[in-house]
């Protein structure tokens, strides 16, 4: 079925250098954009953290006037959860008790690649804070990309409390008593979900955003075992590791990476994909 409606939009686009599509998953409706590049191996998959609910809609595509920065087609996801729960600002792409999106998400993204021609190897997901937890969940799933993620959390239940805690009693009808149980489920928790998975990890973290490098970034690197890293921007190519790291100092704090910085991501991420 998702194969068929991909294949039928980029039918009724042929000649177009750009695709809408507008689905619906149970009660979860899913907008997604897509910017085609011709010739490019390449396909981006840029995910929202949390939006401003004072300043935009939940059909909002987080760097979306960026796609000339990224070296392929650029696919643009708003998260499904949110159309939904309008009372909420982030929900990580999880979905609620009754719809799990992430399989959804995971046959939508190759179903795009595959009418692109592009590899499962070539796919990159992209995301910061909230979006980066996404990207690593997402290419956990599709396995063989790379996943950008940018002072992403890498455990819901390390994050904020009274966005975490809404999260999950209205999403999961979830109060403190199951906790314990959720914080060990991979559907919440990255680092467990990245230990059953060998996707290639280019993890972006600046070093001023101290909560997300204490509560997100610390134990990433000290439960997976990576090892190797150093504080610079650029990846040591000796390091053969699947998880390299970015680390950067800049006043933003806890901001999406400067836009200034996406050539240097961009470098590594070829490092990367070279291997």
């Amino acid at each position: 079925m998702m194969r068929k409606f991909v294949d039928k939009k980029f039918s009724d686009s042929v000649g177009k250098g750009e695709i809408s599509f507008k689905l619906q998953v149970n009660d979860l409706p899913v907008s997604s954009y897509l910017y085609i590049k011709p010739g490019s191996d390449r396909l981006f998959v840029c995910l929202n953290g949390a939006l401003d609910r004072g300043r935009t809609t939940s059909l909002t595509y987080h760097r979306y006037s960026w796609h000339p920065l990224f070296p392929g087609s650029v696919l643009y996801i708003a998260d499904p959860t949110l159309f939904k729960y309008e009372d909420l600002s982030l929900a990580w792409y999880v979905g609620d008790k009754y719809t799990p999106i992430d399989g959804f998400l995971r046959d939508f993204v190759l179903a795009v690649a595959e009418n692109l021609g592009v590899s499962r190897k070539r796919i990159v997901t992209y995301g910061s804070s909230g979006g980066g937890f996404a990207a690593l969940q997402l290419g956990a799933g599709i396995e063989d990309g790379v996943a950008v993620c940018i002072n992403p959390q890498t455990n819901i239940m390390k994050y904020v409390e009274k966005d975490r805690d809404g999260f999950l009693l209205r999403c999961f009808s979830a109060g403190a008593e199951d906790f314990s149980v959720v914080n060990g489920n991979s559907r919440f928790n990255a680092i467990k979900r990245l230990g059953d998975s060998d996707v290639r990890v280019l993890y972006v973290q600046n070093e001023t955003d101290t909560f997300h490098v204490k509560n997100h970034f610390e134990p990433f690197v000290s439960v997976l075992g990576v090892s190797g890293w150093k504080k610079t921007f650029t990846i040591d190519q000796e390091n053969t590791s699947r998880v390299q790291v970015l680390w950067y100092s800049h006043e933003s704090g806890h901001a999406a990476e400067p836009k200034e910085s996406v050539p240097d991501i961009m470098k590594a991420l070829d490092l990367m994909m070279a291997r």
